[in-house]
């Protein structure tokens, strides 16, 4: 369960991913949550989707791949995917993930194939109940953005995620 909740999570959903501008702490560094999956730097904070790919995570922080050091000296645009526990996930997730992980493991230990056909439909169910609410939540329109840059305080990343 707790692999395919990851694997499931990674994808970034409207229920795990935070976008905000990030700064350089007084040494420099930007820390990024223990729960972080993925991050992907949009780009620089003057210069949005500027060279996004310079930037990766490790060891949970935003490492610069052309001078090899963690040290940052601008603000960056970041879309953090955070791991969320299962319990905190929301029914639709939490649903396709279950219906995913009994999926593999009646494939693995009974393989009778009707049963693998059922627990398909079911599994194919979940995921447009899954995509049906990501559409809802982030309301996607061809005319305008499905998301957008917030500021986001360190206090209020600290009070919540308790980074």
């Amino acid at each position: 369960l707790d692999e395919r909740s990851e694997r499931v999570q990674a994808k970034s959903w409207w229920f795990n991913t935070d976008y905000w501008e990030a700064e350089p702490d007084g040494n420099g560094e930007i820390i990024l949550p223990g729960d972080a999956i993925k991050v992907i730097v949009r780009g620089r904070f003057d210069v949005q989707d500027r060279s996004p790919y310079v930037w990766n995570k490790k060891e949970n922080k935003i490492y610069n791949r052309v001078t090899q050091t963690f040290t940052m000296t601008e603000r960056l645009y970041l879309e953090v995917v955070r791991l969320v526990d299962f319990d905190d996930l929301p029914t639709e997730a939490q649903a396709y993930i279950s219906d995913w992980a009994v999926k593999e493991f009646q494939s693995d230990y009974d393989g009778d194939s009707t049963k693998t056909r059922q627990l398909m439909e079911d599994l194919k169910m979940a995921r447009a109940e899954l995509n049906a609410e990501e559409t809802r939540q982030k309301r996607v329109s061809m005319f305008r953005r499905s998301h957008g840059w917030h500021r986001t305080s360190i206090a209020y990343r600290s009070a919540r995620y308790g980074t």
